[in-house]
């Protein structure tokens, strides 16, 4: 385990100068070996070393290591916004460098007292920099309490400097001997719910979430739409106030009940979407749809309330709960696809009660609806008393291994 500790540093305005020479030399020392990257270890240590002859050889190493770090191409040093801002000459060159070039960076090395050019004296009160040949620079240094007592064995070290508040900061980072618990994947729970009693069929959309409680038998017994306008245009923490709400209230009704969860296995591969033409309202309901982050919080709190969680696959249940359910039972689509996913988690075969008409030339109002995809010259058109729905041969075969 590694801790962070956190702190602030005062100097006077003297050496706070050189510290900016020694912060401005390393971070060009960075700038350097990340660009001759490509070249061997013993070469470019010697070429920071002929760039940069001020900087003691610790520093040297410690540059050469965090440009070692970025393995990303084109890198930007400082941030992209800084590099805008200057580009369009809202900030002066001065004020550029100093956000530029505003950090100190300082392995741990347990031979030189925990850090060689950073330590602490007097309880963590006084700071020394060991930054040139017989030079240190003295500061004051001021720790929370919480932070005051940390191992001084071996710890990395970072000085920045905020332009903004005009201070400098100091974070120290090391290890630690706590072992923390390890929590095995393994462990049996006892699963409180069970499928004899029914199970609660649940339809998850990007605006609402539909719950459909079934019995032993797979009839209906209760149904409810939990409301989630917020989903698709809230902000990140108000979506995930949303989704951990749902996830509670359908946890907390498996557990009224002592019924289990069935939901879909949804996979939105980007490689699959992409392979074929999708139309411009799929593209927006896909990005808006937070249904990862929903169905997670239904596993992980239904798993600490020992809820058991079926997957199932999601293939046409929409198209048999609403030609089975919706108008037999007065149910909109999404409560209709609900009582489809429970039947097929209790592993119940749907029987299709619409009639199929094969057909072997499409209706124009049917071109209309695929203006981006490819259009097929055969297909079966499934009618019911209210509606009907258009399936290709392919799709119709497919659906056939859902129903008796």
């Amino acid at each position: 385990m590694r801790k962070v500790v956190h702190g602030e540093v005062w100097f006077d305005e003297e050496t706070k100068v050189q510290i900016f020479h020694f912060m401005k030399l390393q971070c060009s020392a960075m700038r350097t070996a990340y660009n001759h990257k490509t070249l061997p270890v013993k070469d470019l240590r010697d070429l920071i070393t002929h760039k940069y002859p001020e900087l003691l050889d610790g520093l040297r190493r410690d540059a050469i290591l965090k440009a070692e770090m970025l393995n990303q191409d084109n890198a930007c040093f400082g941030s992209k916004h800084l590099f805008k801002t200057r580009s369009t000459n809202l900030i002066s060159k001065q004020e550029f460098n100093l956000r530029r070039n505003n950090q100190l960076y300082c392995r741990g090395d347990k031979s030189r007292q925990g850090n060689r050019n950073i330590r602490f004296k007097q309880d963590n009160t006084i700071i020394t920099l060991n930054l040139a040949k017989k030079t240190s620079f003295t500061g004051k240094a001021y720790f929370p309490p919480k932070f005051r007592n940390f191992d001084k064995t071996c710890y990395d070290a970072r000085l920045i400097y905020d332009l903004d508040k005009d201070q400098f900061r100091i974070i120290l980072s090391y290890k630690t001997e706590t072992i923390l618990p390890i929590y095995k994947t393994e462990t049996i729970l006892t699963i409180i719910t069970s499928p004899q009693n029914g199970v609660l069929g649940v339809d998850m959309n990007p605006d609402c979430v539909a719950v459909a409680e079934l019995d032993y038998n797979g009839n209906i017994k209760k149904h409810l739409n939990l409301n989630a306008q917020r989903l698709p245009f809230a902000r990140a923490d108000k979506r995930q106030s949303d989704i951990n709400l749902l996830a509670k209230l359908i946890v907390d009704l498996a557990l009224e009940t002592v019924k289990p969860i069935v939901i879909e296995s949804l996979f939105f591969d980007t490689k699959r979407t992409k392979a074929r033409p999708l139309y411009k309202k799929f593209n927006r309901m896909r990005h808006n749809f937070t249904y990862r982050k929903l169905s997670n919080a239904v596993l992980s709190r239904a798993y600490k309330n020992q809820v058991k969680v079926f997957e199932v696959n999601p293939a046409y249940t929409s198209l048999l709960g609403i030609i089975n359910y919706q108008e037999k039972y007065s149910l909109n689509r999404h409560t209709a696809s609900a009582v489809a996913i429970g039947r097929r988690g209790m592993g119940f075969k749907e029987r299709l009660t619409a009639s199929t008409t094969p057909i072997t030339k499409l209706p124009k109002s049917y071109f209309n609806k695929r203006k981006n995809k490819p259009v097929p010259t055969t297909g079966i058109i499934i009618a019911s008393s209210t509606q009907e729905h258009f399936l290709t041969e392919k799709s119709y075969n497919w659906i056939k291994t859902f129903i008796k």
